[in-house]
């Protein structure tokens, strides 16, 4: 590294325009010492991952009734436990506590794995109907959401964001007796969860409206959890953008001119 430019980090650093931790990786690299660019790893491996989970939702899009849907099933899902047997091998047990990675690869190698495994499942339900009637998907992922609640995930990662289709699956309605029904047990709870459960959707949650087009129930999830809290979403297959969906730009229009 030339003098000059080493010369001009001390001063921005003196200057506090360049803060220690900033200024400590370019002074190692002008010693000749190691530098770590894990950070920057990090970001292009999972760049990396959503580029490839895009290009195969593309390439199945523009081709699956070429391929068919029981080959696109079988190679989602060979491709997914490919990803997972990968990991599983190079990755400690699974662990509810922040374990450290010794394989920075290996945990991109584990998104994409689950990604792929989540599309083969949705793309074998969708197609076959293995699970019987649509609406018990509404309960299971609101269900999926109350347990992701209880575990304390949000306690560990408070600033965690989980995306609910549908209005929120049917929660915002529920809200009261779930928090109720707690409240009036003799017993205490024994789920790790430290808030109720209406504080951790009020924070943690957003709500969509794709798939649910009722006003009167967007009016209630508004009311329920805050409208910053719900995002216009149109799925591309319901090929509409609805009234619900415009009222909902409107009413944030309104709230941040409002602000």
């Amino acid at each position: 590294m030339n003098p000059d430019v080493v010369d001009a980090i001390e001063r921005l650093r003196e200057r506090r325009i360049l803060s220690d931790a900033q200024a400590a990786p370019l002074s190692r690299v002008y010693r000749g010492e190691l530098v770590s660019v894990e950070p920057e790893l990090r970001v292009a491996l999972y760049a990396g991952v959503l580029l490839l989970v895009t290009g195969v939702g593309l390439f199945l899009k523009e081709n699956h009734e070429r391929i068919g849907p029981a080959a696109i099933a079988v190679i989602l899902g060979a491709a997914a436990l490919a990803c997972l047997f990968y990991a599983w091998r190079r990755l400690p047990p699974f662990s509810w506590q922040n374990v450290p990675s010794p394989h920075v690869g290996a945990d991109y190698v584990l998104l994409l794995g689950v990604l792929l495994a989540a599309a083969d499942l949705a793309w074998i339900e969708s197609q076959f109907r293995l699970l019987g009637p649509n609406w018990a998907f509404h309960a299971e992922t609101a269900v999926h959401a109350l347990r992701l609640i209880g575990s304390g995930l949000f306690d560990e990662f408070p600033t965690l964001q989980i995306v609910l289709g549908h209005l929120g699956e049917g929660i915002p309605a529920y809200l009261w007796r779930i928090d109720n029904r707690n409240a009036w047990m003799k017993a205490r709870h024994k789920y790790a969860a430290k808030k109720s459960v209406a504080d951790y959707v009020r924070s943690n949650f957003v709500v969509t409206t794709s798939g649910n087009f009722s006003t009167s129930a967007l009016n209630q999830a508004i009311e329920e959890i805050g409208i910053e809290h719900l995002t216009p979403v149109s799925k591309f297959f319901h090929g509409r953008i609805t009234l619900t969906t415009l009222r909902l730009v409107r009413c944030v229009i309104v709230a941040e001119v409002a602000a």
